[in-house]
């Protein structure tokens, strides 16, 4: 920690770089859970013990749930060694005097936005016969794609009301954040791509995994009550979602596999 508190240029701060709390918060599962279609995981349903640094990254890490793996990387101690194995992303928090980590917020949405995610990009991976193993790297990139905003603060990701153009640049920032954070995990580069991108628009990302992604993560905010904003009934996301789709945002092929999902049949 005094490694990234010292290259990032702030002297005297010491252990006071703040850790807000390790714990998951416990959370009802959403109904979105239920239609997570079933994948044969093998060992795939626990998590390594314990990370301590970036060298004992333990191998195979397809094998591993991924929201147990999420919740083993967010340990602040990890995200530190994380940080001060990458010259890159020391430079990013410097430049933008990012020195919170903030755990706190992202394992409180494990269970209700990253979960919802996952689920509703998954529906459409099965409309569009995605093979067992893009579903795999899918549903990584799907609960990993926040994990920059443990270096957003908490005060930016909640603000109730808009934000001003200098938070909007720093809120964006979390696509790159994530990417960097992850990039010495042992996580797939695909995965890595996938959370790097999952704000990019359709000709800037032509890979159809990022695009199911971008898909579900906008319906799963829009569905999804906010500090700064109530959620949204069904029928106005979805006319939200084909809107962006005829301005290129979304894919409007994706975008048409959500709408004709069995989440919208029951």
């Amino acid at each position: 920690m005094n490694n990234f508190v010292g290259n990032i240029g702030i002297s005297g701060l010491g252990s006071s770089v703040k850790q807000t709390d390790k714990n998951s918060v416990r959370r009802t599962l959403k109904a979105a859970d239920y239609y997570l279609p079933e994948i044969n995981r093998g060992v795939y349903t626990t998590a390594p013990y314990s990370v301590t640094s970036v060298k004992h990254v333990p191998q195979n890490l397809n094998l591993y749930s991924p929201k147990l793996l999420l919740k083993v990387f967010a340990n602040p101690s990890y995200v530190h060694n994380l940080i001060n194995s990458n010259p890159e992303l020391v430079d990013i928090l410097k430049k933008y005097n990012l020195t919170e980590i903030n755990t706190k917020n992202l394992l409180s949405i494990v269970d209700s936005h990253l979960t919802t995610t996952t689920a509703y990009a998954l529906m459409i991976a099965n409309n569009m016969g995605l093979s067992r193993d893009d579903k795999k790297i899918l549903e990584q990139a799907c609960i990993f794609h926040d994990f920059g905003k443990l270096l957003i603060p908490e005060e930016i990701i909640n603000k109730p009301y808009g934000l001003t153009p200098e938070e909007k640049e720093i809120m964006d920032l979390h696509a790159e954040l994530g990417y960097q954070l992850l990039k010495n995990t042992g996580l797939n580069e695909r995965v890595l791509n996938l959370v790097r991108n999952h704000h990019k628009t359709v000709a800037e990302n032509n890979d159809l995994l990022g695009q199911i992604l971008s898909v579900a993560d906008i319906y799963s905010a829009l569905r999804e009550k906010r500090v700064y904003k109530a959620p949204l009934p069904v029928n106005t996301a979805m006319d939200i979602l084909d809107q962006k789709a005829l301005n290129g945002e979304v894919s409007a092929e994706v975008t048409d596999s959500l709408k004709y999902s069995k989440l919208f049949r029951n």
